[in-house]
């Protein structure tokens, strides 16, 4: 014989169903929240390690204000632990679009190894007044359009106005936000590729440098790799390597950054 208790339970069951088919679908909904919980990490930290992996995102970074030539390209290159450096430029301008509106950019020179960006209609410039856009403001119905230049600066800027040849995505910006500038209403708007020969200037703005490690982002490896770059000389390499240059020419190196970890390295300060 059935308890009182089961043979009730199974009455109010049959009196009210949707009752408890709603309870159950509430219970089931916390289970599958809280195992949505359990993995999305693990998820997110893969999906994100994939694309830097793929598009090469940079490690470290050097900017600085005055300058850096190709031999300081060659000299960080040097640096044990680091595979690969590659100088590029970089410039915010105002910009005048096709429907009459100002925005800033932020110009980059297209890079050959590290941080490449991604063609995501159209193709990638050729000429050197020609340009890759934002997907996140531009759309295919850009592509032909021109961006003008309100106020070219010719020591920075080959030309007044590039035509948009693609549209894309940057390893560089994997948010919805592109930086603040001195310019305009102090944000930037989008970002725009160009060939180096899209800039008059005759100086990188900054080298990227690519540590020679595959371990995954954020992992005791990788955290342990960058650790040794430090212990082991890489910023005291680049004080040695280039304080000496700063002697006879100086040119400011202002900060080498920890770009796919946790902290920013302040290396030099000479302004």
């Amino acid at each position: 014989m059935k308890h009182p208790f089961v043979r009730a339970a199974w009455r109010e069951i049959k009196i009210h169903p949707g009752r408890y088919l709603a309870i159950l679908a509430i219970v089931a909904l916390g289970v599958g929240f809280y195992a949505g919980l359990f993995v999305i990490e693990d998820a997110m930290l893969n999906t994100t390690n994939n694309y830097l992996t793929e598009y090469n995102l940079y490690d470290f970074t050097v900017s600085s204000s005055l300058g850096l030539y190709e031999s300081d390209v060659k000299q960080l290159s040097r640096i044990k632990g680091i595979k690969r450096a590659e100088g590029v430029i970089s410039a915010d301008a105002l910009c005048r679009t096709s429907a009459g509106s100002e925005q800033v950019l932020h110009f980059m020179s297209i890079p050959k190894h590290v941080a490449v960006p991604e063609v995501t209609r159209g193709r990638m410039p050729k000429a050197a007044d020609e340009c890759l856009v934002d997907s996140n403001r531009y759309t295919e119905a850009d592509i032909g359009k021109k961006i003008k230049l309100k106020e070219a600066d010719e020591s920075t800027f080959a030309y007044a106005e590039y035509i948009i040849v693609g549209i894309g995505r940057s390893v560089e910006f994997i948010n919805y936000q592109r930086g603040s500038t001195s310019l305009g209403g102090g944000s930037v708007s989008s970002f725009c590729y160009i060939p180096r020969e899209g800039f008059s200037a005759e100086y990188f703005t900054a080298i990227h440098l690519k540590a020679d490690t595959d371990a995954f982002i954020y992992s005791d490896a990788y955290d342990q790799t960058v650790k040794a770059l430090k212990e082991t000389g890489c910023d005291a390499s680049l004080n040695m390597e280039l304080s000496a240059k700063l002697a006879k020419q100086p040119r400011p190196i202002q900060v080498l950054r920890y770009v796919s970890g946790r902290e920013v390295l302040t290396l030099m300060a000479k302004i």
